[in-house]
């Protein structure tokens, strides 16, 4: 349970503020939301984040998610299936869900606690970071950090996501973190960065 509070209660350091120490790409694919990469502290990582402004300037707000390149691999990798569902959901196909249940339809652990979603709720992609509450220690609930992407946005975004690829190929070369333990379940296990709460929240 130490573990599953320690996830929750250590953001991303690079979440807040937002410093701009060495910006390689920004580009906006919707009114005042950006997809970042970004260095910081020698590390590069990537926002998908809502932006401000205030008296003429421009500042990141809470709204967002902080990928590491493994971490956008996983989303990137999960993107047809993302798509698939939504293209099913806007034809309206009927999927039975058991009442009282508002699980996502779809869900893939991006990497520490983040997970992108589709629902029957929202007609769009969720890019949240999840905790475990202390009472029980199976299902894992959405926090308020994180950003909601329209279907529209999302589009949007995946045209983006393809240009940054194609200015920084070096981020097709990144791996997975659950592909650098070699098979070894126990070190999966014990990473935060794959199995935060331990393996039931996958």
């Amino acid at each position: 349970m130490k573990r599953a509070t320690e996830a929750l209660e250590e953001e991303d350091t690079v979440e807040l503020p937002f410093l701009k120490d060495g910006d390689l790409f920004k580009e906006e694919f919707a009114p005042g939301k950006f997809l970042v990469y970004t260095r910081f502290n020698g590390q590069w990582f990537i926002h998908i984040r809502e932006f401000g402004n205030a008296a003429g300037r421009e500042y990141a707000t809470k709204k967002g998610v902080c990928l590491t390149p493994g971490r956008l691999r996983t989303l990137r990798r999960n993107i047809e299936s993302i798509d698939n569902l939504l293209s099913q959901l806007e034809m309206g196909v009927s999927y039975n869900v058991p009442a009282g249940r508002d699980d996502p339809l779809f869900k893939v652990h991006l990497g520490g606690a983040i997970f992108a979603t589709v629902s029957e709720n929202y007609y769009g992609v969720n890019l949240r970071r999840y905790f475990q509450p202390a009472a029980q220690n199976i299902r894992t609930l959405p926090t308020k950090n994180g950003i909601y992407l329209t279907c529209v946005q999302w589009n949007a975004f995946k045209v983006k996501l393809d240009q940054l690829y194609a200015e920084c190929p070096e981020l097709d070369k990144a791996i997975e973190c659950f592909m650098s333990h070699d098979g070894n379940q126990m070190e999966t296990f014990e990473c935060r960065e794959c199995t935060p709460f331990g393996y039931d929240c996958l």
